[in-house]
């Protein structure tokens, strides 16, 4: 992430933003660690010349467009950004395949155009060189939306033909398509939301557009399946987190993500949420509490080909911690401090030769409040049992399960920091609004005893 761009103070102007999406460089089979992040936001003025005026392809260069009812795509027919008829049509219909599935029956907020030199109201993507700068695509806000000042007119700049940007041109096409247009739609609510949740929302959006095509899940080790230490609104796991955008809306319904955006909506007199703000008021109007639904989804994690049926293996996460209790150790205790939004999990053996097959856990914390926790015990059928643990006020939970080692393969703790308060918003700290977070590293310590 070359740069976050948090939510501002009311009434505070924002940087303009460039949504950029970087193609991965490496197969997925060997990707060691995330490429420059997808759809980055950077200044202005790291802009290429092209992208400040994107209808702008250098002088003599004829241009040709294809259109639909409510999208023009644009291509040059020569030089480096020449795009063929081919690859402007097919762009089109993913643009168009996008806005029927989004607005019309998502029901989001159409993408406000910027207005073009003729009039010409429709929405535009422009056909572009991106490889020799690693990008798939571009969503470029423009000017404000008239009688607004935190919602952008925009227009999407798309890689003219992949090529170099690996071996599946045309799904790359259509999940980029689809990625962008939503950011689109994102900028004409809120233009300077954070990013975090922009770029994992735009994500999860690639499937709803194109189910068939799940190229995000090459993605989903870099978010909190793989690093479940690293903050949930870290931009840097953003795009592995798609699949909390997910989570939701199994859990609470598609239109749940909706109505989430709907409190973000930054117009003249509406909320301005921050979106942990705003998932958490959605929630409760489901009657279910933002503690339950963030330690549900650390539990989830631990299964995503289970969890996330976009997404394949069956592999469970491993565990942050294993201990093995048996006749020489019957008692053990594990203490770490979690940072805001984050879990940790710890699992626990018994050993054949022990004679007690009863394993006591006992879960304390300094803000029990703000913790959430589970027991899950894992059978050698690799069926799970979940067992809620919830702490008192006084911040302690006590959870007997049998351990069986018969049947049970090992018992695994889930303990969450679910803190979704910041203070000092506004100062671009890359967190939530721009702010630091009030309840980081939260003591949590985990007992476990044969009895």
């Amino acid at each position: 992430m070359t740069r976050a761009v948090n939510r501002p103070p009311r009434g505070a102007r924002t940087p303009r933003r460039t949504l950029i999406g970087v193609a991965a460089a490496l197969a997925l089979s060997t990707l060691a660690v995330l490429p420059a992040p997808p759809f980055a936001a950077t200044p202005a003025a790291a802009e290429p010349a092209w992208a400040s005026t994107a209808h702008d392809y250098g002088v003599g260069v004829a241009t040709a467009s294809t259109c639909s009812a409510k999208i023009c795509v644009h291509r040059a027919l020569s030089g480096p950004d020449a795009a063929s008829a081919a690859w402007a049509e097919k762009t089109l219909r993913h643009a168009d395949t996008a806005w029927r599935t989004l607005v019309d029956g998502h029901g989001y907020r159409a993408p406000a155009a910027s207005p073009s030199s003729d009039g010409d109201e429709r929405f535009d993507v422009y056909l572009a060189d991106l490889a020799p700068q690693g990008q798939y695509g571009r969503a470029m806000s423009g000017d404000d939306v008239p009688g607004q000042t935190r919602r952008s007119r925009s227009y999407l700049v798309i890689e003219n033909d992949m090529a170099g940007m690996g071996r599946h041109a045309a799904a790359d096409l259509a999940a980029t398509v689809a990625h962008e247009f939503f950011h689109a739609v994102q900028l004409n609510i809120d233009d300077a939301e954070d990013t975090w949740f922009m770029e994992a929302s735009a994500t999860w959006a690639e499937t709803q557009v194109f189910p068939h095509l799940p190229r995000n899940r090459q993605y989903l080790m870099h978010g909190q399946v793989g690093r479940r230490g690293l903050p949930l609104d870290s931009p840097s796991g953003a795009y592995g987190n798609h699949v909390f955008v997910e989570r939701l809306a199994a859990v609470a319904g598609r239109d749940a993500v909706r109505q989430v955006w709907n409190r973000l909506d930054a117009s003249t007199g509406s909320r301005d949420e921050n979106p942990l703000q705003a998932v958490a008021a959605v929630l409760a109007a489901r009657d279910m509490t933002w503690r339950d639904f963030y330690t549900g989804f650390a539990v989830a994690n631990l299964t995503p080909g289970r969890s996330y049926p976009a997404h394949v293996g069956g592999t469970m996460q491993r565990p942050d911690t294993t201990v093995k209790l048996g006749p020489r150790r019957r008692s053990t205790a594990q203490t770490a401090r979690l940072p805001h939004l984050t879990s940790r999990v710890t699992a626990y053996k018994v050993a054949s030769s022990a004679k007690k097959r009863r394993l006591r856990i006992t879960i304390t914390s300094t803000d029990p409040e703000r913790t959430g926790a589970m027991v899950l015990v894992e059978r050698k059928d690799g069926s799970l049992r979940r067992v809620p643990a919830r702490l008192s006020a006084s911040g302690r939970a006590t959870v007997t399960v049998l351990a069986k080692r018969k049947r049970v393969k090992r018992v695994l703790v889930v303990t969450t920091n679910t803190s979704r308060a910041f203070r000092d918003c506004g100062n671009d700290s890359g967190w939530t609004c721009g702010g630091m977070p009030v309840h980081d590293r939260t003591k949590v310590t985990v007992s476990a005893k044969l009895r």
